[in-house]
């Protein structure tokens, strides 16, 4: 899901990378929702986008626009919502704001950046994602 093309983000997002990150954070996952949202943060994070915003404050209105104070901040509150996440990136100078919407078997992500001028959609089927993911709990 590369919404811009600079060296952070020309090569892919690996599963070791993403499941590093997994480990290595250790987030509590109330569902697969929360698991499959958590692999969308987990890619874009090793890809080279800075999590500036998560949970209630990145689903405000003004969230790509309001100035953060900090550069970096931590996944408190990621999962506060039933079965939607929001997420605000910074890559390297410009706002992303990441969206994930749990319907039926689906997590569909929407991702915008900050000037409107870059987007984009993806549909994940639960049934797609591998088994193994779900063993962490």
């Amino acid at each position: 899901m590369n919404l811009t093309r600079t060296p952070q983000t020309e090569s892919m997002a690996t599963t070791h990378a993403v499941m590093g990150v997994i480990r290595s954070v250790m987030p509590a996952f109330r569902n697969k929702n929360d698991k499959i949202a958590f692999v969308v943060h987990a890619s874009l994070a090793v890809s080279g986008f800075i999590l500036t915003s998560t949970g209630r404050p990145a689903f405000a209105h003004d969230a790509l626009s309001s100035s953060t104070t900090q550069c970096l901040v931590g996944i408190e509150g990621w999962n506060e919502f039933d079965e939607e996440y929001a997420f605000v990136y910074k890559c390297p100078v410009k706002r992303y704001l990441v969206k994930c919407l749990a319907m039926n078997d689906k997590l569909l992500v929407d991702a915008i950046a900050e000037d409107g001028k870059e987007f984009g959609h993806l549909q994940i089927e639960y049934v797609m994602v591998s088994l193994y993911l779900f063993t962490f709990a």
